[in-house]
């Protein structure tokens, strides 16, 4: 069975769901939260139960009443397994490149609450969103950064997201720090540069965010030993 860590991948050609406890935390389902929910998620093949029945077809939109459907049978079958394989179709691709964005324009409007900030950010800021634009056109960067996303955010622990942040405040600044007047003669516009320092900024911290419950779960004071 995948963990959570393993079913985002960039190299499969679908989004595999091993279970529906992880379709919920997935989908964000909320009955009392209509607005949160992913939408999109279609099916790449039919959903079948051990019998062979068919549950839903592929081509299968999820929906909140579906997800809900769903909750109920596996309640009511507690040894039921359901593998779920959905497609990574571009509507849903530009529903975490919107999500993604969303992240990145609360953090900036946070930062330049700050003079210091502000000035820093001056640089990058008009053009700050043609160039996430041009990044997530790769669709493998934008799994990445959705997985992050997910991980940091389905987490038990509310300082999850804090990682998160910190990945993409890293990125954010590193490009501002290039794209400044003191590098100018080193980097010299360079898209591929630029894009290089705002991936590297951003994935530093992928590997924490792989194992967030664990290091979650260890002391503070064992981890500055």
């Amino acid at each position: 069975m995948l963990g959570k860590a393993d079913f985002l991948s960039i190299d499969q050609k679908t989004i595999d769901i091993t279970s529906v406890e992880r379709l919920v935390e997935f989908t964000r389902y909320n009955p009392h939260i209509i607005n949160g929910f992913l939408q999109d998620l279609e099916l790449a093949e039919d959903l079948n139960i051990k019998s062979g029945a068919t549950l839903y077809p592929l081509g299968t939109v999820m929906t909140q009443k579906r997800v809900e459907r769903l909750i109920k049978l596996s309640e009511s079958s507690p040894g039921m397994v359901l593998v779920f394989k959905f497609k990574r179709t571009p509507k849903l691709l530009n529903n975490f490149r919107k999500e993604i964005k969303e992240e990145i324009n609360k953090l900036l409007k946070r930062s330049n609450k700050n003079k210091v900030f502000r000035e820093l950010l001056s640089g990058v800021s008009k053009n700050l969103t043609a160039f996430i634009d041009d990044v997530l056109k790769d669709e493998k960067i934008t799994l990445l950064i959705y997985k992050m996303k997910f991980l940091c955010e389905s987490s038990k622990s509310k300082k999850a997201t804090l990682y998160f942040n910190h990945s993409l405040n890293v990125a954010i600044f590193s490009l501002a720090l290039a794209s400044s007047d003191n590098y100018k003669e080193i980097i010299q516009k360079d898209k591929k540069k630029l894009k290089d320092i705002f991936m590297v900024g951003l994935l530093h911290n992928y590997g924490a965010i792989i194992w967030i419950e664990k290091i979650l779960k260890v002391k503070e004071a064992k981890m500055l030993d």
